[in-house]
């Protein structure tokens, strides 16, 4: 008995060598607001008990350069530049960046979660605010949104939907697809391009949604506020959890299974101010304020 109660004191002391050995130190340089950052983090720290450090892009490019941490995560496309561009050692992972199929991953980059919802769980979001919705009319720069666009096309069919395209040179050239564009559809998508929501075109999405009467969906809750209709935004604290499995995965195997993931529970923001001016009757279960539903007035 007594041999048996050593051996069990001896796995147990082995396992915890083996807990103390794992935690890692991870760096977070992010670009996006603290609070965001925190619930991201919230999620990560509920799959992985390493110690976090927390670095605001602002303190600049020196401040990367000390890293000592075993891997760094970055929050948002600036800084994913900034590690990409100062941290060749380290490795690398990513998160709230917009339409990263098109990013060039650096060599030490092991993956991340895009800012973008998984097409099924943005498409099954959309058909419970707007049921009736047939074809979603989207204007897009095909070099840099063609792989995500292909994605959502892909994953439309299933909702029995059509995604309508207006492919543009540039970002600068959204306005001209936008006078033609509602005519064709029955709501306009943003798309995933981060580039194409410059002031300027901001403006011109919330006067043709006014003008014509057509809602705009966007996805992320900044655009909502600046006169989009609805957003369908990825939930913070689940892009932290699938971050955290990815970390775990390439501690134990030294690689991913998939180096890019959508997440997959999203938060619907709603503007009533522009409901109120569309004058759309939305169903009224979607309009009960919860986890997974933000009211604004705006």
């Amino acid at each position: 008995m007594k041999q048996y109660s050593l051996k069990f004191i001896f796995l147990i002391f082995l396992l915890t060598l083996a807990m103390t050995i794992t935690q890692a130190k991870i760096l977070v340089v992010h670009d996006i607001e603290e609070e965001t950052a925190v619930k991201i983090i919230e999620g990560l720290k509920s799959e992985i008990k390493d110690e976090f450090f927390l670095l605001a892009l602002s303190a600049g490019p020196e401040k990367i350069k000390q890293n000592k941490t075993d891997y760094v995560i970055a929050f948002g496309g600036d800084s994913y530049k900034a590690c990409k561009d100062n941290l060749s050692d380290s490795k690398i992972f990513f998160a709230m960046i917009s339409n990263p199929l098109n990013l060039g991953l650096s060599a030490n980059t092991i993956g991340g979660i895009t800012f973008e919802p998984d097409p099924d769980f943005f498409f099954n979001s959309l058909k419970k605010i707007f049921p009736k919705a047939t074809k979603i009319g989207v204007a897009y720069v095909p070099d840099s949104s063609q792989k995500m666009i292909d994605k959502y096309i892909s994953a439309s069919g299933k909702y029995n939907l059509t995604i309508v395209t207006e492919k543009v040179e540039s970002a600068a050239k959204i306005p001209i697809a936008l006078k033609t564009l509602p005519d064709k559809c029955d709501l306009i998508w943003g798309g995933p391009d981060d580039s194409v929501f410059t002031q300027a075109n901001m403006q011109i999405f919330a006067s043709t949604s006014f003008s014509k009467k057509i809602p705009i969906v966007f996805n992320s809750k900044t655009n909502a506020e600046k006169g989009g209709t609805i957003s369908i935004v990825s939930d913070y604290n689940n892009i932290g959890i699938l971050l955290g499995k990815m970390i775990n995965e390439y501690k134990l195997n030294k690689s991913v299974s998939e180096k890019i993931k959508f997440p997959l529970k999203t938060i619907t923001v709603i503007n009533m101010k522009m409901v109120g001016q569309l004058q759309l009757a939305l169903p009224s279960e979607v309009l009960q304020p919860g986890p997974s539903t933000i009211i604004i007035f705006k």
